[in-house]
């Protein structure tokens, strides 16, 4: 067994992006005096980083679904649990103590011994068996005993991806010719068996920076939450689905188990955010404007679909919204929202002059409330600049679109929402989108224009799979 301390960027120094991975280490990397415990560091080309508080009950399913994979696709992988609190002032002491029990299972797991008083404290102590004979390389950083807690004003799962994923950066080892990759899954998420080679696979075989791979929402442990996660999936899948119809660059998904990026990628945003919340969302921002961010279709992750009053949005509070508010957390976007942005990105797509003026003309006839939310998003000073420091019509685009991006989109979306075109029943607008995209799904509601929960798994199934995003 191996314990390490993380604060000395020679441990990267022969990587190929040496300047930047040593520049971003050094001013912005997360990793502090955290110990972390390894069975093996060496020939390291890919990091699997799982953030834990409190997910004893959910992590080792987890590392069983992962070493189901091939043995050579464990060989190269390290997978990097970060279990992770605050204080104890701020942390409920069930959690601790869960915490604490996540790390004696991963230290037996990473020493190789298996303790019968140990595994008789979990529900399935015949998983720790299993891995104890598989190829797993484990590893575990500990941000919860005491003295290397999270700080309480940057606790969560952003700060907890960025203290795993700077480590791993420092791990990868350069002198392999093909991608390093940087993989982000969650303690509660099940992988396929091909799941490590897809995602190696589709990153040799094409030149990008980031992706993110296929989801499907576990099934949940009662009929209420059942109902809530097939309503969340079908909102998540809708949002990217209008952003597709609109041919937005920023139409993918940003659930954070599904992520994977380029090590260089990483550093070129200059790593995971520390937000409670959202991080997945503003990572992949960022990562999208490096080259845009891909799907990989080829395997599938399954998120969990438990409740969760952890963080102020997310999967977790999707589904309380939904228990919460019943028939009315059925409103959408109305798609006629996501028409506005298609013709708004189809008209600055080929507009000829592109001078200010005719496109503020063109966004107020295509609707007033695009036109307001331009300006006050100071969009004609913004064009201004732009296009004076850019006369490739490329590169205006390109910034446009970062100027234009998955943040700034949503805020548009809601502005206009908010300001006159109204939210609408889910279903009516899932059927009109489809109809926009020239997709029949034909649907059968019930006496509360509502569809009946067969009929919402099959349009579930439906948008998942003949949906490209």
């Amino acid at each position: 067994m191996m314990m390490s301390h993380f604060n000395e960027p020679c441990l990267i120094s022969s990587m190929k992006y040496l300047k930047s991975f040593l520049k971003y280490l050094q001013q912005t990397s997360a990793v502090q005096q955290r110990p972390l415990m390894a069975n093996s560091l060496e020939n390291i080309d890919q990091v699997v980083v799982i953030p834990c508080f409190a997910e004893s009950r959910y992590l080792f399913k987890t590392l069983y679904s992962l070493v189901c994979n091939p043995a050579a696709d464990l060989l190269r992988t390290l997978i990097l649990c970060v279990v992770n609190n605050g204080s104890p002032q701020k942390t409920r002491p069930n959690d601790l103590k869960d915490n604490q029990l996540t790390l004696n299972g991963l230290s037996m797991l990473i020493t190789g011994r298996a303790q019968k008083d140990l595994t008789q404290l979990f529900d399935f102590p015949e998983l720790f068996q299993r891995i104890l004979k598989t190829k797993i390389r484990l590893s575990c950083i500990d941000a919860s005993s005491a003295g290397f807690e999270l700080p309480d004003h940057e606790c969560g799962v952003g700060t907890a991806r960025k203290i795993g994923l700077d480590a791993a950066l420092g791990l990868l080892d350069s002198q392999k010719d093909f991608p390093l990759l940087l993989y982000c899954l969650d303690a509660d998420t099940i992988v396929e068996n091909n799941y490590l080679s897809s995602v190696r696979n589709f990153f040799e075989s094409r030149k990008t920076t980031a992706a993110y791979v296929s989801f499907a929402h576990q099934d949940a442990e009662d009929d209420s939450m059942q109902q809530a996660i097939l309503c969340y999936e079908i909102f998540l899948r809708y949002y990217v689905t209008g952003l597709y119809y609109a041919r937005s660059p920023y139409a993918f998904h940003t659930v954070g188990s599904t992520i994977i990026c380029t090590a260089d990628g990483y550093a070129a945003v200059r790593g995971m955010n520390k937000r409670r919340a959202g991080e997945d969302f503003y990572f992949l921002n960022k990562l999208a404007k490096l080259d845009g961010i891909a799907c990989i279709k080829s395997t599938t992750v399954y998120p969990s679909s438990r409740t969760s009053q952890r963080v102020p949005f997310g999967t977790g509070q999707g589904m309380l919204k939904v228990n919460r508010e019943g028939k009315d957390n059925y409103l959408v976007y109305h798609p006629d929202v996501f028409a506005i942005l298609m013709k708004w990105l189809e008209h600055v797509e080929h507009e000829e002059h592109k001078n200010v003026e005719s496109l503020m003309k063109a966004a107020n006839a295509i609707h007033p409330l695009l036109e307001s939310f331009l300006q006050l998003k100071k969009f004609p000073e913004k064009w201004r600049r732009m296009s004076s420091n850019n006369h490739d019509p490329i590169e205006l685009k390109r910034q446009f679109h970062q100027w234009l991006d998955g943040f700034k989109t949503l805020k548009l979306i809601h502005y206009l929402s908010q300001n006159g075109i109204a939210a609408i029943n889910m279903f009516d607008a899932v059927d009109q989108m489809l109809n926009m995209l020239n997709i029949h799904f034909p649907m059968t509601y019930d006496q509360n224009n509502l569809l009946q929960r067969e009929e919402q798994r099959r349009l579930l199934n439906f948008l998942r799979t003949e949906i490209p995003v």
